[in-house]
């Protein structure tokens, strides 16, 4: 049985995932426990270069383009910006 809510039955199964990162936003950073498939769940975000997982609604799961394991996330260069 996939994740349900009350408006849309989302295409993963929970118990095959866990976090690696928790932010206080809410945002949760999981990863598949077989394939090291790479998901966020930001229902409130303004992130570029994440796409929403097919057969889901902008603002819930995502994937990111630039990283489709925790590897490839993990060594991702970080960009930081001086304010």
């Amino acid at each position: 049985m996939a994740l349900e809510s009350r408006w849309i039955d989302y295409p993963i199964q929970p118990d095959e995932y866990y976090a690696v990162a928790v932010e206080a936003n809410g945002n949760l950073t999981l990863v598949d426990r077989e394939s090291g498939r790479l998901l966020l769940f930001a229902p409130d975000h303004a992130l570029t270069g994440v796409t929403p997982l097919p057969g889901c609604p902008p603002y819930s799961l995502l994937t990111f383009d630039d990283a489709h394991d925790l590897g490839a996330w993990i060594e991702r260069p970080v960009l930081l910006s001086s304010h």
